[in-house]
């Protein structure tokens, strides 16, 4: 089972590393896989691929990588593998017609084969090799023999295209009855609608839209054509078919007038074209362009002496090309240039050469004609001959037509594995984002851990100080109260009450702010009168006779928040401006409430020292930390009002005062 495993991944890997490929592509990319592959009967399927490849492109590589196959599957005593080695030489036995050789190969593949699916494919080729030899009864056999194989291995693929044969068969044979009910299965089996009727093209498609466009009068379909075509010849280095691509594209240019874009082409060409031996057609034809070029733009040109030169480089341009064009006997060809150059003398004004040239184009015309009814004789002689060898190129336009349909199935399975490997890219991909922003959560929590670490340990000291002085005053007070005389004791109770009561109020506002970093810990939003809460924050700091407090809601403003977040965000903001007043003469505190806009508004002020905006950092900034002392406030102000929806803004001014303005929905 290890071993299975360990094959399919180092299959996957290999077309993986293939896909899009095809053709001698294909073939290049196995090849470089496998001296990297150890596995031996992996080898030997790769070895049985490229075999299999190269039935479409050179018939002896496939025979010597078929060879390769079996060599080594026998040395490793692999049997299936050695049935697919037969199974490639008997394709090859077949294409150059050695049916004798053919089936001995199939036969010894028969008898090595275990997979039944390797053995429906064995018998299928046998049934070619009989259809090719037009024994039809005995290759209908056959493909029926492999088509109850792929039935029992639930092979849908290969059982299409075994019906697909067995309806070609009872087309020779004359039963279009049985032809299109085997097709219908054939298409019922792929699960596709297939035209009944369908006949395979007896052309390829390039030449079929080659012969389309020669009729067409739409310029634009054309030069996409020869554009698309020219970036194939290109990247396939045809360099034959570049040339007569490239030429073409400037008698486009030339129809429409596009005289200097078609030189920009021809003279690079020209130069190139020269370089090659036995190249008199391609050099003639553009000899025959440049001509063209020269004579319509002398037609467009208004100076006789300019005029005059263009018809110069016509005429010399058309008679290169008559030159060339001599060499190879085209009378036609030969014919037409005659003719262009007839109507370049006379545009140039000499009407002796272009009587002569127009004499020369008629006596070829005439020629050709006489030409053309001695062909005619000829292929009337040759019919019968071609009659004849019609049998023969039908059943090689099987072999054809057969070796494409497996090439298409062969295409499918790399696309569809090309899939596979789409999609588990895709989620690798979406696993690293997950773990990036996984990193990134770990990192934000760290921080936030060590800033609450920072924060309790400030904490910490910020709260031993009171307790501290209580613990000393009753330490004091059990263990040696002869040392406190009554005013003493009085200043001392007095101290540490109010240490005590700050202590309390600190204590509350670390609950608050406990709480409100709680997950499941959410406010109570209900309608609450403005005027409760100053009443509140007014009780609160009676005892702070030095300050006077004052408050303004001549609105009487109500709105819906909770009371209890609002109130100690009123009163850590009120108990922080009374601290900043300290040492103030005259010290006092506004608070006020409007509504504008929708929004509700709170601002307290204060006519203290004023502060910068450093001081205010831990109104915004999570990751500040600061003390009980220098403004747990301003961390409790900050979380509540985050809650409850509530926006805080500053406006401190350096000896002008601070004032805090809430803003609320």
């Amino acid at each position: 089972m290890k071993f299975l495993l360990n094959l399919l991944l180092v299959l996957l890997s290999v077309f993986a590393f293939c896909q899009k490929k095809e053709g001698k592509m294909l073939i290049d990319s196995l090849e470089q896989v496998i001296p990297t592959i150890k596995n031996e009967k992996t080898k030997v399927d790769l070895y049985n691929n490229i075999a299999k490849e190269y039935r479409k492109i050179d018939i002896n590589f496939c025979e010597s990588y078929a060879n390769k196959a079996l060599e080594l599957a026998k040395k490793i005593k692999y049997n299936n593998g050695i049935a697919y080695s037969y199974r490639n030489l008997g394709i090859v036995s077949a294409s150059k017609s050695n049916f004798s050789e053919a089936l001995s190969n199939y036969e010894f593949g028969l008898k090595n084969a275990t997979s039944k699916s390797i053995k429906g494919e064995i018998l299928g080729g046998i049934g070619k090799v009989y259809s090719l030899k037009s024994d039809y009864p005995t290759a209908l056999k056959y493909f029926f023999e492999s088509l109850q194989l792929f039935e029992e291995v639930n092979n849908k693929e290969l059982q299409s295209i075994t019906l697909q044969n067995i309806s070609t068969i009872y087309i020779y044979l004359g039963d279009a009855e049985k032809a299109k009910l085997y097709r219908k299965k054939s298409d019922s089996t792929k699960n596709i609608r297939i035209a009944i009727n369908t006949i395979p093209l007896k052309k390829e498609l390039n030449n079929s839209k080659i012969n389309c466009l020669v009729a067409e009068k739409d310029t634009l379909i054309k030069n996409n054509y020869y554009l698309d075509v020219l970036k194939n010849a290109e990247k396939k280095g045809l360099n034959l078919e570049k040339t007569k691509y490239l030429i073409n594209e400037c008698r486009l240019l030339i129809d429409n007038q596009k005289y200097d874009n078609a030189l920009q082409i021809l003279i690079p060409l020209l130069k190139t074209e020269e370089l090659k031996p036995k190249n008199e057609a391609q050099i003639a034809a553009i000899y025959y362009q440049f001509g063209d070029i020269y004579y319509f733009k002398a037609q467009q040109e208004k100076s006789n002496s300019l005029k005059k030169e263009l018809n110069k480089k016509s005429i010399a341009s058309y008679e290169k090309s008559i030159q060339l064009i001599s060499k190879l006997h085209l009378l036609d060809e030969k014919q037409k240039r005659y003719f262009k150059l007839h109507l370049a003398y006379k545009q140039n004004n000499d009407f002796q050469n272009s009587l002569l040239a127009y004499e020369k184009a008629t006596l070829y015309k005439d020629s050709i004609f006489n030409f053309s009814k001695k062909e005619t004789i000829k292929n009337l002689e040759d019919k019968r001959e071609i009659d004849l060898k019609n049998n023969q190129i039908k059943i090689k336009n099987l072999t054809l037509e057969s070796n494409k349909k497996q090439k298409y199935y062969f295409i499918g399975g790399i696309f569809l594995l090309a899939i596979i490997g789409s999609l588990l890219f895709y989620q690798s991909r979406n696993r690293k984002k997950t773990n990036e922003k996984l990193q990134v959560l770990n990192t934000e929590l760290d921080e936030a851990n060590k800033a609450k670490t920072r924060f309790f340990s400030i904490l910490n000291h910020d709260l031993r100080g009171p307790v501290a002085n209580l613990v000393f005053f009753l330490q004091l007070q059990k263990e040696s109260p002869e040392m406190l005389d009554e005013e003493s004791t009085k200043r001392m109770q007095d101290k540490t009450m109010v240490g005590a009561e700050n202590l309390l109020n600190s204590m509350e506002d670390i609950l608050q702010w406990s709480k409100s970093q709680m997950e499941n810990f959410k406010p109570q939003p209900k309608k609450i009168a403005i005027s409760s809460l100053f009443e509140d924050t007014k009780s609160h700091f009676s005892s702070e006779e030095k300050v006077q407090i004052t408050f303004e809601n001549p609105q009487n403003i109500q709105i819906n928040t909770d009371e209890n977040y609002l109130k100690t965000i009123i009163r850590n903001l009120t108990g922080n401006a009374i601290k900043a007043l300290d040492g103030i003469d005259n010290p006092s505190i506004i608070w006020k409430t409007w509504q504008e806009n929708n929004f509700t508004y709170l601002s307290i002020s204060d006519n203290g020292k004023g502060a910068s905006n450093e001081q205010f950092k831990a109104l915004y900034d999570e990751k500040e930390v600061t003390g009980i002392k220098t403004g747990l406030g301003l961390h409790l102000i900050r979380d509540l009002a985050k809650a409850i929806d509530c926006e805080i803004l500053v406006d401190s001014k350096i000896d002008n005062g601070t004032t805090f303005t809430l803003k609320l929905k």
